[in-house]
């Protein structure tokens, strides 16, 4: 879809890392989802190149701040269709993000039959009505349905792997954060917090039990305070001037039905209140 999709290419490091991930792609149907979203093989230069996604508001708004949503990597599902999370069970991301307060003009286009077009063409413009301007980009950009799946496939091509998906992908993070000026990144997975904050934590589990614990005081409570005393560690600011917030990961999205919000749109909306009094204490 156009100004989501966008074309990479992964360089091997030799003709026999690369070979044994042809092979994969092209003859092992475990890897068949990645495989429809190649759109080329250069036997010569020993590149891949694939569809991955992205989305760069092209609104320019300086009164509006800008937030980063960082994904692991992408679904071949999501890529093919066009937009972030829009697989069968992901959409409700999308209304889960739509409910924070600070979104819900956005909330009727999940209901509309044309649902994947209408919020890709929203997030693209950046023509909403938020105070926020939000980017979307994947740490990792090759596509997988699961990021173990990236792992077996590249089993064979161990140093391809460190350097194209883990050093570059780490590099090209902060070269996208510098480019477009953004300072806040709101991390969906653990790892991503531990290798772009530093943040040390003992796992995902532990993390999503604080969150969902802070949010069950706050609704006890009507108290704030209760809740960032639990989400404490979770939000770093780097020597580089980035704030990381981590937001419990979208497989939670739908947990605590019992509430007004889900506990995953209460975590989306404390932290996007934190940024903005950010702003405003300066």
């Amino acid at each position: 879809m156009e100004g989501i999709v966008k074309t990479e290419i992964i360089r091997f490091v030799s003709r026999t890392e690369y070979a044994s991930v042809k092979s994969g792609l092209r003859d092992d149907s475990r890897y068949a989802a990645i495989g429809r979203i190649i759109t080329g093989y250069d036997d010569e230069a020993c590149t891949i190149t694939y569809n991955t996604e992205e989305i760069l508001p092209r609104a320019i708004d300086p009164r509006r701040k800008k937030v980063l949503l960082l994904f692991k990597n992408p679904h071949p599902g999501s890529v093919e269709a066009g937009l972030y999370l829009s697989a069968a069970n992901s959409k409700t991301f999308w209304e889960r993000f739509f409910e924070v307060s600070c979104n819900s003009s956005l909330l009727p286009l999940i209901y509309r039959g044309s649902w994947v077009q209408d919020i890709a063409d929203a997030m693209v413009s950046g023509e909403y009505d938020s105070e926020f301007l939000y980017y979307f980009r994947c740490l990792y950009p090759f596509p997988s349905r699961q990021f173990n799946e990236l792992k077996s496939l590249f089993s064979s091509a161990p140093v391809t792997y460190r350097k194209e998906l883990v050093e570059r992908s780490v590099a090209d993070f902060w070269a996208f954060l510098r480019g477009q000026g953004i300072a806040d990144v709101i991390v969906f997975f653990i790892d991503g917090m531990r290798i772009l904050a530093g943040m040390l934590t003992a796992s995902s589990s532990d993390a999503i039990g604080a969150i969902k614990r802070g949010v069950e005081e706050y609704v006890a409570t009507g108290s704030l305070a209760s809740f960032r005393r639990a989400y404490d560690g979770l939000k770093v600011k780097t020597p580089e001037g980035v704030t990381f917030y981590y937001n419990m990961n979208t497989r939670a999205k739908n947990h605590g039905a019992h509430l007004l919000k889900r506990y995953f749109t209460y975590n989306l909306e404390f932290i996007l209140q934190d940024i903005m009094m950010k702003g405003e204490r300066k």
